[in-house]
Formats: C-alpha cells, sequence, structure tokens
C-alpha cells in the first residue's frame, strides 16, 4: 500500500542518482515517455532523462491521503490513482474491513508535473488494488474487501457497470481485447507436467489463466504457453506477449521472453541474479521500463539487509520486424537496453509510465 502520510526522509534519503544526461526540453507528448510515476511508498515522479526524483503526487483534498494503486489512462500524460478512506484508528496493514475507495484522474505535463483533475468514480467498497484500462477507455478494477471476521473477499468490475466478479489475485489485472479481462493469478490445470531425474512429477508450465467477457459476464480461459512458470506479463501493439518466467536453466533466475501465443520468439531481458518486480510499456509500446533488485545483507541480522535496485530502458522496436520460429526459443534478442536509475530500497512494484 501506498502512505501519503510516510515522511520523505525514510526512502529518498537512501537514494542514489546517477546519470545526469544533458537534453533538452520535450515536447509534451514526449513528456509520458519521460517521467514515470511510482511509489517510494508514496507516488512520485521520477525523470528518466537524469534519474532524478521530482516530487510527490498531490492530494486531491490537500490532507493526508493514502494512495493504493495508478494506471495510465489511453491519453498520453494522463493517469488514473486511487486513493483509500479508512475508518478511524484502523490500521491498513490489517484490514480492509471498513474501507472506502475512490479513484482520480491525474495530469502530467512535459515537465513531469502532476495535477489531480477530478475524480472517476464515486466512492468503492474496500481497497482497490489495481486498475486496467481497455483499448476504448473503460476502467476495470479489482477490490479487496473483508467480512465481520477479517476473511478478505476481492472482486473485479468495471466502472458504469453493475457486475462483478470474484477474484483470485485482485493485485494484477489486463485487458486481452476490448472486451475481455484476465485475471493472471495462479493458472489452472491442465498444466504441461515434467519428470525429475528421480522419477518426480512436477509442474513445468502450462494451463490457462483465467478471464471474463465482460459484456455478457461468460468465464473463459487463456492459454498459458506450456513453459511458462509466472504469470507477469505485458502485450504489445500487435498482441504479442512479453511473460516473466523462470529460467530453464536455473529457476532461481528470471527472464523475459517474447511470446506469439504459445512459442518463445527469444528473451528480451535476464539478469545474472536477482528478481524482476515490475515491468510497464511506454504509450506507444516501443519501449520497455524493468524493476529489478537485489537483496544484500549488510549485517547479521534478520532486519540486516538492503534492496540493490535498477530501472532498465529496453528499446523494443526491432520486435516489430522478428518473424515467428517454428519451434520455442529462448535465444538472447540482443535488444538495445540502457540503465536509467540505480539505488536501494524504493517501492518498485508499482510504476507507471
Amino acid at each position: 500500500m501506498v502512505f501519503w502520510a510516510i515522511l520523505v526522509a525514510l526512502c529518498v534519503g537512501a537514494v542514489t542518482i546517477f546519470l545526469t544526461t544533458a537534453r533538452t526540453a520535450p515536447s509534451p507528448s514526449e513528456g509520458a515517455r519521460r517521467y514515470l510515476l511510482f511509489a517510494t511508498p508514496f507516488p512520485t515522479v521520477m525523470d528518466l532523462a537524469t534519474g532524478k526524483i521530482l516530487e510527490e503526487i498531490p492530494s486531491p483534498d490537500g490532507t493526508l491521503t493514502e494512495y493504493a494503486t495508478f494506471a495510465r489512462d489511453t491519453a498520453p500524460g494522463t493517469y488514473l490513482a486511487v486513493t483509500v478512506e479508512r475508518p478511524p484508528g484502523y490500521d491498513p496493514r490489517q484490514s480492509p474491513r471498513g474501507a472506502k475507495s475512490t479513484i482520480h484522474r491525474l495530469t502530467m505535463d512535459a515537465q513531469g508535473v502532476v495535477k489531480v483533475q477530478g475524480t472517476a468514480s464515486g466512492e468503492i467498497e474496500g481497497v482497490i488494488r489495481s486498475l486496467a484500462v481497455s483499448p476504448a477507455g473503460e476502467i476495470a478494477y479489482a477490490r479487496t474487501t473483508a467480512d465481520k471476521k477479517d476473511n478478505l473477499l476481492s472482486f473485479a468490475g468495471v466502472l458504469g457497470t453493475t457486475s462483478e466478479w470474484p477474484v483470485e489475485d485482485p493485485y494484477r489485472l489486463y485487458w486481452s481485447d476490448e472486451n475481455t479481462l484476465v485475471f493472471p493469478s495462479r493458472a489452472e490445470p491442465p498444466w504441461t507436467l515434467r519428470t525429475k531425474e528421480n522419477g518426480e512429477r512436477f509442474i513445468a508450465g502450462g494451463g490457462f489463466l483465467p478471464t471474463r467477457e465482460v459484456r455478457t459476464g461468460a468465464a473463459g480461459k487463456l492459454p498459458v504457453p506450456p513453459d511458462l512458470t509466472s504469470y507477469g506479463m505485458v502485450q504489445l501493439p500487435d498482441r504479442r506477449m512479453i511473460w516473466a518466467t523462470a529460467s530453464p536453466d536455473d529457476s532461481d533466475i528470471m527472464s523475459l521472453v517474447l511470446y506469439d501465443g504459445p512459442t518463445s520468439i527469444g528473451t528480451v531481458y535476464q539478469p545474472p541474479r536477482g528478481k524482476i518486480v515490475s515491468m510497464t510499456l511506454d504509450p506507444t509500446g516501443s519501449h520497455l521500463l524493468v524493476g529489478h533488485e537485489i537483496a544484500r545483507s549488510t549485517g547479521t541480522g534478520m532486519d540486516d539487509f538492503t534492496h540493490d535496485q535498477k530501472l532498465i530502458r529496453i528499446d523494443l522496436r526491432q520486435a516489430t520486424g522478428l518473424t515467428t520460429p517454428a519451434t520455442s526459443t529462448r535465444r538472447d534478442l540482443a535488444f538495445p537496453q540502457q540503465v536509467v536509475w540505480q539505488g536501494n530500497d524504493l517501492a518498485l512494484e508499482e510504476i507507471a509510465w
């Protein structure tokens, strides 16, 4: 969760800034590509041309405000953000019971200055964990609430409609087309099974992700590539997907792999160690921004550690001309990439470009 009230010194003091490349001021159309919204743990703007953290997002009403999540809207430089109001004295770490969420509209100008431009919704029960905007501009949300015994209940819906559907994972949500929502929770069987040397069978990937046709409410299934072991993804303009999945040689190493349906075309990014915590496309779908971190011990105690982090920008324009091979491959696609920021202990899980 993202808190407006947390002091700046808690998170900004540990940041190491680098990459001070000089450049001219961006045009308005470039602003959405130069600046990044991320949680620090409160929403903040970062200039990707310099690596500098610019400003925190203003409160809609000038009071201390909890921001829960945010997403890019359809027009360049426009975003959606969720604020949460909780019952007085209630610990937000314990339960979303009694909380109310509101979706706000934000704009960002060519200098990275963010303004709140009103609301996109009224109050919605619970805490909205994720947002997704369809190609037609419809806003989907996934929210979590709790009953009187604090049992968590999660649902997804679309603003302007009355239907909601239960979801297993409210933290990830996306549109596969203008009518279909995908819920990237744990894949459902049948999975791809393989056998270890000792004869033990294990899940190697595959299965289906649950979907919902929002016009009719019909449930469906999105096939998962047979060698896929994780379900973080982004969809490119040509409908091919970049999935985050474990390396076939080392399950502790995550890779970003380009897929056309069930067929892998090649590896977009594979760090030698650490984990991929986030990824997001720029508005044109031509560049990918990846959040990567490595936990590092700083002492002998259980809490004596830090996270060395990077944001890596990857140029995807060469992907347009790639043909899909007859059989899957994890070959290195060698797309140009650049580290645009590195530092410590920021919350990079929530980013919107």
